[in-house]
């Protein structure tokens, strides 16, 4: 079973990351402006205290510095109590003013439970704004999908990666982009399926 296991392993791997290579290439960015109407700021559990999670506040600094870089006068945060019982968005927000930005320029998306509501419900709430063009932050290993299902949407956008949490090691940052990988791929073959 180990040998078997390990002949396999391969080739998984091989599916897993070369079938969003072949199949999943759209840009990270479809427009090369340097300021856009919206930073949205994709949700990443908080941790069981209420305090951020180590990615979450990675994407969150990394959405500050880029509004503090005057890059856009607004920020989306999205995401739902999806972990444990707090909200992302709240959270997200709540770090975001403390780091000095005003209330003013904030809006939250408390509803999403996925990566895909995220981005629809960013998008929404760009429409309802007139916004139509946003900078999309997220961890790295997440870029791919994040284009993916921002590609279709028919908006602006850069997606752009936050540095990986201080105490992250090479190898669950590789976890990560494996687990990544394998949720592209699925997504990749849903698309092709379904629209036979």
């Amino acid at each position: 079973i180990l040998l078997l296991g390990a002949a396999f392993l391969p080739l998984t791997l091989l599916l897993i990351n070369g079938i969003p290579w072949l199949f999943g290439r759209v840009p990270l960015a479809n427009t090369s402006r340097d300021r856009v109407d919206v930073i949205v700021v994709l949700g990443n559990p908080a941790n069981p205290d209420g305090s951020p999670g180590a990615v979450m506040r990675q994407r969150v600094l990394k959405a500050v510095e880029l509004f503090q870089k005057n890059r856009a006068k607004h920020l989306i945060f999205t995401g739902a109590a999806v972990y444990n019982p707090h909200v992302e968005a709240i959270v997200m927000a709540e770090l975001a003013r403390s780091l000095g930005v005003p209330e003013s320029a904030i809006a939250l998306d408390p509803n999403a439970k996925n990566t895909y509501q995220n981005l629809a419900n960013a998008r929404q709430m760009m429409l309802e704004h007139r916004w139509t063009s946003a900078i999309v932050v997220t961890s790295f290993y997440h870029l791919r999908r994040t284009a993916l299902i921002l590609e279709p949407f028919g908006i602006e956008y850069q997606v752009i990666a936050c540095d990986p949490p201080p105490q992250s090691s090479w190898w669950s940052e590789w976890l990560l982009y494996q687990w990544e990988s394998y949720v592209t791929t699925r997504l990749i073959l849903n698309q092709v399926f379904t629209s036979n």
